[in-house]
């Protein structure tokens, strides 16, 4: 049985400067080509040219973004390198954050942890405390159902246990706090054991009940924890807590006056803004240079779009409005560019 194979017809905008990944959305410096790509493919980059090949050899100086695949369930796109494959926010009218789900402001990385208080919790080994055992915190030996011993990291002999209230006490002085008419933010730059350097979970469990280490008090208001993605020679990781109020609204920038303020040159001084809507929150682009972007899994399929969307491989933003016909055949246009370094 023959199978007409899906096509996507590509227009390549190509910028020639490269920077951690990024891609400056406020670049006029590119370099436009039309592509069309059936049924399995790949889509190489050789300088600054990109096209379509086909069962060819790959030259030596050619770089492969992705694959285009052609399966019974549909048309997929899929990066070179897992994790590299990003929906571009400003394409949509609004993206709804889940929980686990990873998004990127410029070249920083946030992973969404928590929302309005339902359980995402990382259990900690909670063994029976052993006698003669004390908190490492105030040496007392005291183990209440309200506040028990419990033990977080990877500490051991007398410096494994800890006080519930003692650590969250301890988290407290490292807090910082910002507030304004629509939201309160707290903020950890570390949220580390000082001794082994293992970092603490959000929750933990003792007998079964969650308890938030991370306490602020406000729990009854919607809110979302947000935790660094940091690279792995870095095991620091800031953890924000953003609590909604009145309008429900939090910013997210550089600037002075963010709510969620991220001091990296990559994120602009107004970078996007979270909000609580009818029971979701919702994150939105504010025209960004560099992009807010929500990651994908390793494959995204083209078969089921039927508006714009943006995706972003590297520093390549593909462009993509289709609809799926009945003959199985694919209209589309992709467009890619790429990225800039930041001086």
């Amino acid at each position: 049985m023959h199978v007409t194979p899906m096509t996507a017809t590509l227009q390549t905008l190509t910028w020639g400067r490269e920077s951690h990944g990024l891609f400056d959305y406020e670049s006029r410096s590119t370099h436009e080509k039309k592509l069309k790509a059936s049924g399995d493919c790949k889509l190489i980059r050789t300088e600054n040219e990109v096209e379509i090949i086909k069962g060819e050899e790959l030259r030596p100086e050619a770089q492969v973004l992705a694959s285009f695949t052609q399966t019974s369930s549909g048309y997929f796109l899929a990066p070179q390198e897992p994790g590299s494959l990003w929906l571009v926010v400003k394409s949509l009218q609004n993206f709804v954050l889940s929980e686990g789900a990873i998004i990127k402001l410029g070249r920083v990385k946030y992973r969404v942890k928590e929302l309005s208080g339902s359980d995402t919790s990382f259990p900690s080994p909670f063994e029976k405390v052993p006698p003669e055992q004390a908190c490492k915190f105030c040496f007392c030996d005291e183990n209440t159902e309200n506040n028990p011993l419990i033990s977080p990291c990877q500490c051991s002999g007398s410096m494994k246990f800890i006080h519930l209230f003692c650590l969250q006490e301890w988290l407290n002085s490292k807090k910082l706090t910002r507030n304004n008419e629509n939201s309160i933010c707290h903020y950890w730059k570390s949220v580390d054991c000082e001794i082994c350097k293992r970092p603490f979970p959000v929750n933990v469990y003792y007998k079964g009940e969650p308890f938030d280490l991370f306490s602020v008090g406000t729990k009854h208001q919607p809110y979302l924890i947000l935790e660094a993605v940091t690279p792995e020679r870095n095991n620091h990781r800031g953890i924000h807590v953003i609590t909604f109020i009145n309008k429900c609204v939090a910013k997210l920038g550089r600037g002075h006056d963010s709510d969620v303020r991220i001091s990296d040159i990559s994120v602009s001084r107004f970078h996007a803004t979270i909000k609580y809507l009818d029971g979701k929150f919702i994150l939105e682009d504010n025209n960004s240079k560099f992009g807010t972007l929500v990651q994908l899994e390793e494959s995204y399929d083209l078969s089921t779009c039927h508006d714009l969307v943006e995706l972003q491989i590297g520093r390549t933003v593909i462009s993509v409005m289709g609809k799926s016909n009945l003959d199985e055949s694919l209209d589309m246009s992709i467009e890619e560019t790429e990225d800039e370094s930041i001086d």
